[in-house]
Formats: structure tokens, C-alpha cells, sequence
């Protein structure tokens, strides 16, 4: 069965059936048109010039009937009445504003023997063109149903079918209502030109806002029914609901795109407007629209960092600001005109309270200049317009998304959902428009000069007088006058309508709120007051109604539960520490703290609004009594890791833990960092910064806590770690095996880190395919590959240390690599990092989860409590909840701090080692043979051999293509190649720029089309083959544009006078025997006007003959200049030993 139609929802709806009903009782006529009606067979109907009823109705035959329906009019003295009543009673006429016709004016009517409703057929004029000439006819009686409907949206239409029109009645009642609709202001471009840089606008403190219970107001909404199957309230309800699930279900994405170069402008139009975009762009095209922005924001984390420009901050804070809006519940739809008859629906803030409005203002504040423009008058939108408009943009794309998959029909639901218009065509979309005017017009009305309000004064013991008086909004300082002299007084006229148009919304709240409009002033008890506070407060201030407070109430505390932490010894470890503490709950009411069972006293006896010492607070015993029963469930059944976590940020499920002041200095003691002396065998001098990281790690990993170095990269991660294992040896205190976990590219870096800087740490290589694990040493290195393979045998040990390089590897949870590292035994857990991983909170999870499991609580409650909230909410409270609880674990410090700056050289030099692959083995192998015929040789001959088999070696070492000339290779075939898209990925996501200077061309043409296949970067690359002007354009390209983070330099081609200090990092994929030619290359970044540390990587082929003639050029470095001038002379003078000496390779490496 079809849902059964409704005619005449409301009280004068029903009144019409009712009439027409009662006039039809001995003719039975009106059932027929009934069916017609429900069939939808009126197909027009709309009211003409003279307030006739005319309508088209499809009968039997093709073409439809005609119907005009007339009643009788109102004489000039009715008239006159109707106006004297409308006017003195302001209670009326401003419900009736709002779209509600109080019964109390039907009475009124009645009293003065004015029909508003027909009484018989004689009051009705009616024609149809059918042949059937009675009154009603089917067809006519359909219209009569349909009438009801119209009435039910707009009552004003009863007026204006007896020929009294809405202005002439406003004008008898001396009510003008001037035109609210917003307009928009276009401004000249540059009108209001930002004094602020980017860097002062960060400074600008941003508000912090409170979202209360907006349930209420969306309950107090009235019932109202304008779709056929769905209330208004529980559609809106639907959206809120929906918008909120989609925020929540987007997925952002690994890796932020670069936004620092990245301009925009927003071509004004209502719809998904088309945005030209400027300078370095992460999407595909220069103009995009609306919702591309929206979805790339979307995905992203809303916290500033260091990608952001003055457009990117200002979109993330104010998507930030939407999404908690939309989760809150704060908007609402909003009809607008784009011409008489076609109508939109944006969604507009509502302003609960002032710290929204404050939040708005900072926005005008931080948007950037010129942003939105009108593509015809080629001016710019007002900044205050601006940031309205593109709040509206952001909630009407959300609102899109949540309804993406939906089927959404194509009628009026679809403009609330859509970027659908609607084209008026029928007084039934007319009356619906007024209608939903109407109900929404509360939540955005403005009260000009005057306002309404309602003053709330303390009375005797628990009773509170409130009054309805006017409000001067434009001079504060003076006096609110009543009501009843603001009506009576002609000098208002001007404003009546805002102030009756406030009590027609005011009459829809509550019963409560119609009493105090009838009588001005009214006595309440602190229950009702609470009532009010609860249900009304919140809606009242988005109407524009303001509450008037004495200075002692306007601050009503609400009591809330603590929990009081206590215990009577010294914490000196973590590891016992549920045992040393006593957990009480206690009530904290302002700054007074009292026991629950006095509080409980007190809600037995007191209820509502109450004062309580010198202040005043609201007491609802149901809600306070299902509180107290939870607080007599035990609680505090945590471990020792969350335990610490609850008192370092001093919260417990969002509930504050007061800590004695015992208590305070113990965890302080927990935190402080003991004075370790440096390892007397270190073979190194630990910059300042770096002993500062050594105690830090090692004075935490004593107490027994897991820490995260995620020092910047080039700041020396490895040797700091490498001290405190040999600290750990040289107190006989490294009882098993540490074990290193980083990626294969790095394994060679930590064996020659080890061998230089600590050669009393033994260490063994467990990699390769014949790997067998050596228990008799104190490190071994490893990958994250091999323990994902071998985790049934290496879960068994219980290592000393676990020490995870590159910890980003384990970024995500649900991979078998990171649940296998997680299965690894030990009391003492390291990560390294050189990525901000504090900006990536789901990576910030996984990490903490390894070193000390439990502490941030399950994966699923983390993303909800933190992840969720400060990533897409931008929660300040949830930011600071989490800085302290890993801030004393997690140690970051960048190359441009202060403090760290001036401990560095100007150019930091790395030598990165890499190890052959086994393809590169066996050709460096077959390659090595010619040494045996060049023993045979002398003279030009021989120094001709040698040349060519280092020459050889050294592109073997290159890469196999290198030496085979083959055009087909991957990067998995060399162990530079794989170690290069390594350091790359690392240096482009700190956003920091690479030169790579490289021998051969044929090199740099393979590096070249590696890097584009690999890592999506097409790279420059600058050779001898370049014309002048094609060399300028591109070192123009590096030096500027984001998008070209790396350059390739033929290391011949890179001659004097060029200049690439946009830099960072200097990369020698292959070295020359000469170093004067490597430092010349290497002052191409490090020049006079380099503004930063340049971090040097030489890559060197471990176990090769690379490693061997390195040494012995920094061996002689120190000892004499006569190599550096012989240049690469000297190889060619090697005698047969030291060729073999230094060309062999040990092929049994298990690698």
C-alpha cells in the first residue's frame, strides 16, 4: 500500500478541510476530487493579480480543465480591522511573519464577525471547464485539497484569497520590512591589501572555540512537514549525520604534496567555481575546479608544516574549522535568489556563540589577498564575503560527498544535495520556497539597531526573575527599554518588524518562551532555569537574542569528575608504577574539589540553577546520578606504559588527573637526563648536539622506556647510537647482541660507522642468501626484508637492543614486515627517523607501538581520540595531550635550530657505502682477471690497462649498464642506484634539493630515466652536449621551481662559474682519484651566498677497489699535497701488488 497523503498539517490547513468538508456534507462531492488530488492530477495552481485561485486539472479527456477559485473579499472595513488587530498585537503579527497563524488571531476574527474560512458554497466563486457546472466538481474539489496544502506553508495566502495582500497589511500594521538578503561586495583588486607577511600572519593568535550540544537546537527546531515521506528536522538530521561519517571515513594520504609555490584564484560563481592556479602545482592542469581543491585538501593532514604557503595555511584552517562545524552540527541550509524565480541552496555557520565569530575574524585576517574574483568586473571579493563564501563552498562539497553514492531524485530534495538550481514554475514550489524561508530565517537572522533580550536576575533563595525587554545594538552603553515601549513608541516603527519577526521565533521554542513574550516578565524556579540553560541558551543567541546576566552568573560551572593521584614513594621507574599510586575520584566544582559522597549530599537536597559558595552552578540530578553510578565501577585497570602516558599528559579518558605535588617531582625525575660520560674507545669527537642525544638516549633506555631520535638528516643519527652501544660494552653490560634493522642500502653505511668510530664493537652481517647468524658479537646488522623472512628464528633471541633505522618502514601497522618486527624480543628499543614523523600521526602510532607497545593505547582508539581530531579537527587540546605524552621519548632536532647551527661545519661530508649486487659481483669478478695480464705489460701499455680496468671497475660498480652499454636495466641491478633513490626519497620529503655529479653521460642518462621511472621526477640534466642557453635555462629551473628537486651534473660539464646553491646535498655517485676535481664540483652548492649546511655523500662500493683508493687519498690527504696535484696520474704508477691488492674482491661476503 502507498503511504497515505496528509492534506492540512497545520491547525489552519486542517480548519480548511475542515470548512470545506462541512459545506460538502449533504453534496459528498469533495471524495471524488480527493483521489484526483492524490493522483497528482493538479497540474497548476497559482494565485493572479485579482487573488483568484486559477488551476489546471487533468480530467478524462487530453487537454486539462481550467478551474478559478475566488472568495469573497474583505470590505475596506474589514480591511481596516485586520489591520488594527495585526497591529496591536505584535505577538500575532510576528508569528505571522514567520510563516505561523496563531489561533489566537482566528478568535480575534471571530470576535469581529470576519470570516477567514468559507462557511457554504455561496462564499465561494468557482469554475471549472468541464461539463459538470456544480460546485464542487471533482476537479474543483482536488483544487480545494490541494489549497490546503499551499495554506500549510504560507498563511498568508488566506488573506490574499480575500484580496488583502501581505505589504498592505505589513503597511497598515506601520511594519517595513526592508530586503535582508545578503549582497556581496566586490572591491577594486587591492582594496584591502594585507599588511601582514606570511611569517606575521602564523603569529596571529588563533581563537580556540567551544562547541556545545547542538542536539538542542536542532530538537527545538519546530515539527514542520514539507517533503512528502521526511520532516525537515529529521532530513537535516540525515545530512548532519551523513556529512559527519564522510569527514570521518576519508583517508588522508602518505605523503602531503609540496604547496609552498602554489597560488590561487577563485573565480566567483556559486556553483563549484573554477580556480586558475600559479606557480609549482601538485595537480595535473593550471585551472581546476572547486571540488579538486576540496578533495586534496581533504586527504591531507590539516596541521600546518613546512609544505605551507599563505593560501595552503589559510584553506587548511578553514576546512578545519568547517569540518567542525559540520561535526557539531553548526549549519544550516539557506535559500538564495540568483534571479526572481531560480533558487540555490548553500549552507551557512551558525554562530552559536562569540568564539565562532572571533574564529570568522581570524580568518578575514590570515586569507590572502585578491583571492576570490568576479571574472566579469575583474574585481575582488570583500574579505569578510570571502571567507563566508568559501566556508559555504567547503560544507556544500561535503555534503555532495556524503551523498555521492546515493540515488538522490531529481525534485527538491536535490538542490539541499546538489549543485541543482531550482526554476519556479508552480505556486506549490513558490509556497515552498517561502516556506523554507521562512523556517530557516531564525537560524541566520540579524537584528539591526534593535534586539531582543532577556534579562536573567537572581529573585529569592531558588527563584529567578526574567524579563523581555529591547536592546540597543548599536549603542551599547545605554539602557534596554520593555517591550511594551518599544511597540507603542511611533519613533521604532522602522525597526518593529526585526523585533516582532524575533518574538515569532521566540513563540516557536518552547511554552515556556510564549508565556514570558504574553506577560513581558516572569518568575522561574532553578530547575526551569537549568530547563533553560539546557534546552533554549544555545538557540536563543543563533536567533539573535540576547541574554542579559548579573556579572556573577555568566560563568554557570558545571561540576566535573577528577581523579586525584597520590602515592607515599619516589617513582624511580616506570615499571612498577601502578603500584606506588592511589587513584581517587573526587568532584571538582570551579577550583573547589569535594568527595563524591558530598556531592551526592548535595544533589539530594538542591536542583537546577544554585549558588554554591560565590559562584553558581547547575545541578541536573538524572545526569549527575548516572555519572556517580559509573564512578563506582573500578576503573584504573591500565598498564604500566599507560599509566605513564595518563600522568605525563595529565588526562584519563578526558579527565583531568590531578597530581600531588610529590607526585609532580617524581615524574619530573622520571624525565630528567642524567650526565653519562662519553665512551672513553669512541674514535670520534660527539658534537655538543650529539652528546646532548647520546645521554638523552641512553639515560631513557636505562629507565626502561623506548625513545625516538628523529634528528634532521646529516645530524649523524648513527654515531650517536653507536656511542651508547659501546658505553653498553664498556660496562660489561651488552649481554647479547644488539641487533640493527634499516634498510639493505644502509647496512654497509653502519659496518664502516662501527669499524671507524667504535672498532672495539664486533659486528656481523646477517644478509644475503647463505646468511648464518653469529650470536658471538655484539651488533648485528640486518634489513627489514631478511626478519620478515626469518622471524621464526630471530623472535627466539632476546636482544640487548633493537635499533630500527629508517623507522618510517614500519609507518604502517598492517603490513607483515612491521608485525614481524614487532615480534622481536628485547627490554631496549631505538628508532631512527630523519622524516618529521610527529606530523604523521597513524606513522607516530605504529612507531610508538614498537617502542614501548601499549603506551599511545590500540591502533583503533588512537586515530579516534588523536589522529582524527588534530589531523582533520585541528583539536588544540588533543595537539597538547599528545606533545605531552611523547615529548619526553621523542627527540627532533633540525639543522636551522639555533643551537645546532652554529655546532656544524659548513659542509658536513658523508661517505655513504653501498655493496655490489650479484650481478655486479660476477662482472667485477671476470673484469679483475685482466690484472693478471697487465703484470705482463710496461710503460704507456701498461698505464693504458690499468686506466681501462679502473675505468671498467668503476662503471661495473656504477651500474652493470654502465659497462655493458645495454639500454635495458632496473635500479635492483646496483647497489648505488638502490642506495640513491633512497637518500632521494629522504631528501625530497624534508623538501630539500640534490645535485648528482657523476664521470660518464651514459651514467646520468641511466640515473636520468632510473629517477623518472622510480620515483615519478623527471630530473635535469646538465652535460657537455647542452647549448649556453639551454645550460642557463636549466640551472634558472633547479634554482626556482619546487618541481625540479634534483639536477644531474656531468662532473666535466659542471665546470667553473656554475652556481647551484639551491642544494642541500651534494651526491658524488663515483669518485675521482683526484680530489681538487671532487671539491671543485662540491663549491657548486657551497658558494658565497648559500644560506645553509650542505651535506656531502660520497658514494663508495664497499669491499672494492673504491674503498681501497679512498683510503689511501684520505690517508695522504693529511700527510702530503703532492697527490692532490699529481691529480689521477698516480693510479696508473700502481705497482702488480698493489693492483691486486687493491682490484680484489671478496666474493664470499654473505651479502
Amino acid at each position: 500500500m502507498g503511504k497515505r497523503i496528509i492534506y492540512g498539517k497545520t491547525w489552519w490547513g486542517k480548519k480548511w478541510i475542515e470548512a470545506m468538508e462541512k459545506i460538502d456534507y449533504n453534496t459528498n462531492r469533495l471524495p471524488r476530487g480527493k483521489r484526483y488530488a492524490n493522483k497528482g492530477l493538479v497540474l497548476e495552481i497559482r494565485i493572479n493579480r485579482n487573488s483568484d485561485i486559477v488551476a489546471r486539472v487533468q480530467g478524462t479527456r487530453n487537454t486539462p480543465y481550467k478551474e478559478k477559485i475566488s472568495l469573497k473579499k474583505f470590505t475596506s472595513k474589514e480591511i481596516e480591522k485586520i489591520g488594527e488587530i495585526f497591529s496591536d498585537n505584535p505577538f500575532i503579527a510576528g508569528q505571522l511573519l514567520n510563516g505561523i497563524l496563531p489561533e489566537e488571531m482566528f478568535e480575534l476574527l471571530q470576535n469581529e464577525e470576519i470570516k477567514l474560512f468559507p462557511e457554504s458554497w455561496k462564499d465561494i466563486d468557482a469554475y471549472c471547464s468541464c461539463p459538470d457546472w456544480a460546485n464542487p466538481c471533482k476537479h474543483l474539489a482536488a483544487v480545494y485539497y490541494i489549497i490546503a496544502n499551499e495554506i500549510d506553508k504560507d498563511p498568508f495566502m488566506l488573506f490574499e484569497m480575500h484580496g488583502l495582500k501581505k505589504k498592505k497589511l505589513l503597511e497598515m500594521a506601520k511594519i517595513s520590512t526592508e530586503n535582508s538578503e545578503n549582497t556581496l561586495n566586490f572591491l577594486p583588486k587591492n582594496s584591502e591589501k594585507s599588511k601582514c607577511s606570511y611569517e606575521e600572519k602564523l603569529k596571529i593568535k588563533e581563537p580556540e572555540i567551544f562547541f556545545g550540544n547542538i542536539d538542542n537546537i536542532i530538537l527545538l527546531l519546530p515539527e514542520k512537514q514539507v517533503f512528502p515521506d521526511i520532516s525537515i528536522k529529521e532530513f537535516l538530521k540525515e545530512i548532519y549525520i551523513k556529512s559527519e561519517k564522510y569527514i570521518n571515513n576519508i583517508s588522508l594520504i602518505e605523503k602531503t604534496p609540496y604547496l609552498k609555490e602554489t597560488t590561487y584564484s577563485i573565480h566567483y560563481n556559486l556553483q563549484n567555481p573554477e580556480i586558475t592556479i600559479s606557480g609549482y602545482t601538485p595537480f595535473s592542469e593550471k585551472i581546476i575546479k572547486f571540488e579538486t581543491l576540496f578533495n586534496m585538501l581533504s586527504s591531507i593532514s590539516l596541521q600546518k608544516d613546512n609544505n605551507d604557503n599563505e593560501y595552503s595555511f589559510f584553506f587548511k584552517k578553514t576546512l578545519s574549522f568547517v569540518f567542525n562545524i559540520v561535526k557539531n552540527s553548526l549549519f544550516a541550509p539557506k535559500i538564495e535568489n540568483i534571479d526572481e524565480k531560480t533558487y540555490y541552496i548553500n549552507y551557512y555557520p551558525l554562530y552559536l556563540n562569540t568564539e565562532i565569530k572571533e574564529y570568522i575574524k581570524y580568518l578575514e585576517k590570515i586569507i590572502p589577498d585578491n583571492l576570490v574574483i568576479h571574472p566579469e568586473k575583474n574585481k575582488t571579493l570583500k574579505k569578510s564575503d570571502a571567507v563566508i563564501y568559501i566556508i559555504t563552498l567547503f560544507i556544500k562539497e561535503i555534503i555532495k560527498h556524503a551523498y555521492l553514492n546515493d540515488n538522490i531524485p531529481n525534485n527538491l530534495l536535490s538542490i539541499f544535495l546538489t549543485d541543482a538550481k531550482l526554476k519556479v514554475k508552480t505556486l506549490e514550489e513558490k509556497n515552498i520556497i517561502n516556506f523554507m524561508k521562512n523556517y530557516f530565517e531564525p537560524l541566520f537572522f540579524k537584528s539591526k539597531e534593535y534586539t531582543l533580550a532577556i534579562k536573567i536576575m537572581p529573585f529569592i533563595e531558588d527563584r529567578y526573575h526574567l524579563s523581555l525587554l529591547v536592546k540597543n545594538n548599536i549603542n551599547q552603553l545605554s539602557e534596554p527599554i520593555t517591550l511594551k515601549t518599544f511597540l507603542k513608541n511611533k519613533k521604532y516603527n522602522k525597526n518593529k518588524a526585526d523585533i516582532l519577526k524575533q518574538m515569532g521565533f521566540l513563540s516557536e521554542i518552547t511554552e515556556f518562551s510564549k508565556i514570558l513574550m504574553k506577560n513581558e516578565e516572569i518568575i522561574i524556579t532553578s530547575s526551569e532555569l537549568s530547563e533553560f540553560f539546557e534546552k533554549t541558551f544555545a538557540i536563543l543567541k543563533i536567533f539573535g537574542i540576547e541574554i542579559i546576566l548579573p556579572k556573577e552568573m555568566k560563568k554557570i560551572i558545571e561540576p566535573k569528575p577528577v581523579i586525584t593521584v597520590s602515592g607515599n614513594k619516589n617513582i624511580v621507574t616506570f615499571l612498577n608504577i601502578n603500584e606506588l599510586l592511589n587513584f581517587n575520584w573526587k568532584i571538582a566544582i570551579g577550583d573547589e574539589l569535594i568527595s563524591v559522597e558530598e556531592f551526592r549530599k548535595l544533589l539530594e537536597k538542591s536542583e537546577g540553577i544554585i549558588k554554591f559558595k560565590d559562584m553558581y552552578i547547575n545541578l541536573e540530578p538524572k545526569k549527575f546520578l548516572n555519572m556517580l553510578k559509573k564512578l563506582e565501577n573500578p576503573f584504573w585497570e591500565k598498564s604500566n606504559y599507560e599509566t605513564l602516558r595518563n600522568l605525563l599528559s595529565e588526562e584519563f579518558d578526558e579527565i583531568p588527573l590531578l597530581l600531588t605535588n610529590e607526585i609532580k617531582k617524581s615524574i619530573n625525575e622520571i624525565k630528567k637526563i642524567k650526565n653519562i660520560r662519553i665512551p672513553k674507545t669512541l674514535n670520534a669527537t660527539l658534537r655538543e648536539y650529539q652528546k646532548r642525544g647520546y645521554k638523552w638516549v641512553k639515560t631513557n633506555v636505562d629507565k626502561g622506556f623506548g625513545v625516538c631520535l628523529a634528528d634532521d638528516m646529516g645530524l649523524g643519527k648513527t654515531i650517536q647510537i653507536i656511542s651508547v652501544l659501546l658505553k653498553e660494552k664498556e660496562n660489561n653490560t651488552l649481554n647479547s647482541p644488539a641487533i640493527v634493522i634499516c634498510p639493505t642500502t644502509l647496512i654497509g653505511n653502519w659496518a664502516s660507522e662501527i669499524e671507524k668510530f667504535a672498532p672495539d664493537l664486533k659486528y656481523h652481517i646477517y644478509h644475503g642468501n647463505n646468511r648464518e647468524l653469529d650470536e658471538d658479537t655484539d651488533v648485528v646488522l640486518t634489513s627489514y626484508g631478511i626478519i620478515r623472512k626469518d622471524i621464526e628464528k630471530l623472535q627466539k633471541i632476546e636482544w640487548s637492543y633493537i635499533i630500527l633505522d629508517e623507522a618510517q618502514n614500519i609507518k604502517n601497522p598492517l603490513t607483515l614486515q612491521t608485525k614481524a618486527i614487532k615480534k622481536l624480543n628485547s627490554q631496549k628499543r631505538i628508532a631512527l627517523t630523519g622524516t618529521p614523523v610527529e606530523n604523521r600521526l597513524a606513522e607516530l602510532w605504529s612507531i610508538f607501538d614498537f617502542l614501548m607497545p601499549g603506551y599511545l593505547g590500540s591502533y583503533t582508539s588512537f586515530l579516534k581520540k588523536y589522529a582524527i581530531p588534530i589531523e582533520k579537527y585541528n583539536d588544540k587540546s588533543k595537539i597538547e595531550t599528545i606533545k605531552k605524552a611523547i615529548n619526553p621519548f621523542l627527540l627532533r632536532r633540525l639543522k636551522t635550530d639555533k643551537n645546532i647551527i652554529k655546532d656544524l661545519p659548513e659542509k658536513i661530508i658523508f661517505d655513504q657505502y653501498v655493496y655490489l649486487t650479484p650481478l655486479q659481483t660476477s662482472l667485477y669478478a671476470k673484469t679483475i682477471e685482466m690484472v693478471h695480464d697487465i703484470t705482463k705489460t710496461s710503460g704507456i701499455e701498461r698505464k693504458g690497462l690499468i686506466f681501462k680496468l679502473m675505468t671498467s671497475l668503476k662503471q661495473i660498480c656504477n651500474h652493470p649498464a654502465n659497462y655493458l652499454k645495454s639500454k635495458n636495466f632496473k635500479s635492483e641491478e646496483s647497489g648505488k642506484t638502490q642506495k640513491l633513490l633512497d637518500l632521494l626519497t629522504e631528501i625530497f620529503e624534508n623538501n630539500e634539493k640534490a645535485i648528482i655529479f657523476t664521470q660518464y653521460k651514459e651514467m646520468g642518462e641511466i640515473l636520468e630515466k632510473i629517477i623518472k621511472k622510480d620515483l615519478d621526477i623527471k630530473p635535469l640534466f646538465f652535460h657537455g652536449g647542452l647549448s649556453r642557453k639551454k645550460r642557463d635555462e636549466m640551472v634558472k629551473k633547479f634554482q626556482t621551481l619546487h618541481e625540479y628537486p634534483v639536477i644531474i651534473v656531468s662532473l666535466k660539464a659542471g665546470g667553473t662559474g656554475l652556481n647551484l646553491t639551491a642544494a642541500s646535498h651534494v651526491i658524488h655517485f663515483d669518485l675521482w682519484w683526484n680530489p681538487a676535481v671532487e671539491n671543485q664540483a662540491t663549491d657548486r652548492a657551497y658558494r658565497i651566498g648559500q644560506k645553509r649546511n650542505v651535506i656531502v655523500h660520497r658514494f663508495i662500493t664497499k669491499n672494492t677497489f673504491e674503498e681501497k683508493i679512498n683510503e689511501i687519498i684520505q690517508n695522504k690527504k693529511n700527510l702530503s699535497e703532492n697527490i692532490l696535484t699529481l691529480g689521477e696520474k698516480w693510479i696508473s704508477e700502481l705497482s702488480d701488488e698493489e693492483l691486486k691488492k687493491y682490484s680484489k674482491y671478496n666474493t664470499d661476503l654473505k651479502y
